[in-house]
């Protein structure tokens, strides 16, 4: 799916460079991905795994809405898929991949020729995008009121 439009969210829980940690993407067909990362370098995108979580037992709940030019997507994530335990603070980031061009072809890929590679918190990976750096990951603090 990351070849084409989507929006991704990378998270681990607590506050250190995660090594391992959940990826989720949904794209303007409400399709989803969801993966466990193993990224023992945690940066120089060598040695990046995957092992698929079935979209079905996730129990993530997701949605889309499309408009004539924009779409814009709903992901509802079990804490238990991110950590066996609730924690206070997660290293998270948040991408967005858009197309800068209308697309013709079914099997069209992205490249920076043809799409913008976003994200919350920049990875500092130039021309070439790179979303897979959990040293570039942001902080997310969850407070009770």
């Amino acid at each position: 799916m990351y070849n084409q439009e989507v929006f991704e969210v990378f998270v681990a829980p607590g506050t250190a460079d995660p090594d391992q940690y959940l990826e989720l993407e949904i794209n303007p067909n409400n399709a989803i991905w969801v993966g466990q990362i193993s990224n023992p370098s945690r940066g120089d995108q060598s040695g990046i795994s995957a092992e698929m979580v079935e979209p079905s037992s996730s129990k993530i709940i997701h949605s889309v809405e499309k408009g004539k030019k924009s779409w814009s997507g709903t992901l509802s994530i079990p804490w238990t898929l991110v950590s066996a335990e609730k924690a206070t603070q997660y290293r998270i980031n948040f991408y967005r991949i858009v197309s800068t061009q209308s697309q013709t072809q079914k099997d069209w890929k992205c490249n920076v020729d043809n799409c913008a590679f976003l994200c919350w918190n920049s990875t500092l990976s130039g021309k070439k995008p790179a979303f897979h750096r959990p040293r570039r990951f942001g902080l997310l603090t969850i407070a009770d009121k």
